[in-house]
């Protein structure tokens, strides 16, 4: 009787070694997995009804009930089978007057067991313990009533003895047993989710494409980086982890605290800093930030994306808004300065209508004379130099024809003298004599003498805060011949600070300026490169940085052209 009592519990954590060997076959081998349960489970069946409470000879007790039960409702239909087949086979073989009712039992068991997980298992799922207990009841019942499949005379004596032993200890230890691989069941179930999803998000991050990083929000220690932080940065992924993010951040650590002090409010973030690559170059990266959640203990999660490029674009279409903007206001100024041009072409023509009329009265030696004379002169010198910004400030393009070397420089030189005088700079023109008519569009190739003018002016303002006797510009032309071809080469030189080494190859480029943006759009040049190349003739420098330069304008006296009226 006490071994009918211990029985159930000798054999009971068989089935939880099975449960957890069960779970190191790979998932996707279910079949598999079903048939080595239930070929286990047979074996521990097996080994159970070899060591049985023997009753009398050929009628024996041990815990294939509880195993068999316990297996259909938590194993399912394939291991129940094989467990049944297997140990009804032995039960046979071991033989004697229980041979009946040992199968029926093992039966029973195996049908009662699918039945209740097919039908009323899943429907019962809040009083799992309660459930449980009364499968393990019915069970029991069913196996006192197989006793009757003994021999009248043995099964009532046997029926008496054991009934209430097994409807109080085999329920309960078919709750305990039931309850134990469930636990495990559900264990090892969250173990695999996890291992799935560390997977699963291990995978994401470290085949990014996008640079991924963990780290610290305390100190910036990086956690762990992805291979595409490795390939951006040019560090390898064990030197990243050795370093923090300021060792990366190209910006002060003041920049970072507010970020961290955001992470730590659980609050996400989209933030722009500059970076340092192993080679040394700066990179302007976005950074998505939020947090993750490790063993209990906060991170922070970074994804970097490279924006240098969009921020070159970005600054690009800055500047190019800025000198439209500037470019406008040119024009606008251009538009004024010939409104004023003609406005005070009126009262200068009558001054100098007034001043002729008063010489036409006195004598001709006489101081009053001389005075009118003057007066004559200098308006005549203002009309001069309004009509030369009348068709400068023109916005329509003019047609080419022969011109006057001699007037284009004297016209152009008329309109910047005086600023030249003011800023102290000496400006020194030598022209030779004879100097033949060319064909041009004249205005343009003011606008081009203008603008190196003007930058040599620039320049020696640079170099040269007040007087200096090297504070000059030189403007010099001459004829020469090439392949029969006459041309004519005008230089503008100055001795300022000459053009820097790394602005050589750009000086023709639009919008690139050695000055300050308020001072220059960065197109003087550029358009003139392009109207000494329309006029097929060439644009070339000579320059020492920190001494001078000298820009040559050559142009053919024919250029092809034919004359428009």
């Amino acid at each position: 009787h006490r071994d009918l009592h211990s029985f159930p519990t000798r054999r009971s954590s068989d089935l939880a070694i099975v449960y957890e060997i069960s779970y190191l076959i790979p998932y996707k081998n279910k079949k598999a997995i079903s048939t080595i349960n239930g070929i286990i489970i047979s074996l521990i069946g097996i080994a159970v009804m070899a060591m049985p409470l023997r009753y009398t000879d050929g009628v024996m007790y041990d815990t294939r009930t509880i195993l068999i039960s316990v297996t259909a409702l938590t194993f399912g239909s394939l291991p129940t089978i094989i467990v049944a087949v297997f140990t009804s086979l032995f039960r046979i073989f071991i033989g004697g007057s229980g041979v009946y009712a040992g199968v029926s039992t093992i039966i029973s068991a195996s049908v009662i067991g699918l039945l209740w997980r097919k039908l009323i298992w899943k429907k019962l799922t809040k009083h799992r313990l309660l459930n449980i207990y009364v499968f393990g009841f019915l069970v029991s019942i069913s196996m006192v009533f197989g006793q009757y499949l003994l021999p009248l005379h043995i099964a009532l004596p046997i029926i008496e003895q054991i009934t209430l032993p097994i409807l109080l200890i085999y329920p309960a230890v078919t709750v305990v047993l039931t309850q134990l691989l469930l636990s495990q069941r559900e264990r090892n179930e969250s173990y695999i989710k996890i291992a799935e999803a560390e997977n699963r998000y291990k995978s994401l991050f470290m085949t990014n494409q996008a640079p991924m990083m963990i780290v610290r929000p305390i100190n910036g220690e990086i956690i762990d980086v992805n291979p595409a932080a490795a390939d951006f940065y040019g560090w390898t992924v064990d030197e990243l982890k050795q370093m923090t993010t300021f060792d990366l951040n190209a910006s002060v650590q003041e920049v970072y605290d507010p970020l961290f002090k955001d992470i730590e409010q659980n609050i996400r973030t989209v933030t722009h800093f500059k970076n340092k690559k192993a080679d040394g170059s700066i990179v302007d990266v976005e950074v998505y930030t939020g947090t993750i959640i490790i063993e209990s203990e906060m991170f922070l999660y970074l994804i970097m994306h490279d924006i240098s490029e969009k921020m070159t674009l970005e600054s690009h279409k800055q500047e190019i808004e800025s000198q439209l903007h500037q470019q406008q206001k040119l024009e606008a100024i251009g538009t004024l300065a010939g409104g004023v041009a003609h406005e005070i072409n009126n009262p200068l023509h009558g001054i100098m209508n007034y001043a002729q009329l008063i010489l036409d009265t006195l004598e001709k030696n006489s101081k009053t004379a001389q005075f009118a004379r003057e007066i004559i002169s200098e308006t005549e010198r203002i009309s001069t130099i309004v009509k030369n910004l009348l068709n400068f400030s023109r916005q329509e393009k003019q047609t080419h024809s022969y011109a006057n070397v001699y007037d284009i420089i004297n016209q152009t030189v008329s309109l910047i003298r005086t600023i030249i005088k003011k800023d102290q700079i000496t400006l020194c023109i030598s022209l030779d004599d004879d100097l033949p008519e060319i064909k041009c569009r004249n205005q343009q190739i003011q606008q081009v003498l203008m603008n190196l003018l003007t930058n040599a002016r620039d320049s020696l303002n640079d170099k040269y805060k007040d007087y200096d006797e090297d504070k000059i510009i030189k403007i010099t032309c001459r004829q020469y011949i090439v392949d029969d071809n006459r041309c004519i080469r005008i230089s503008v030189e100055d001795h300022g600070n000459g053009i820097p080494e790394y602005a050589r190859d750009k000086i023709y480029q639009p919008f690139f300026s050695t000055k300050p943006k308020d001072r220059g759009t960065g197109l003087g040049l550029s358009i003139s490169f392009g109207i000494i190349k329309d006029h097929h003739g060439n644009i070339s420098y000579e320059t020492e940085e920190g001494k001078h330069a000298i820009f040559n304008i050559d142009l053919p006296v024919d250029n092809g052209w034919s004359l428009q009226v």
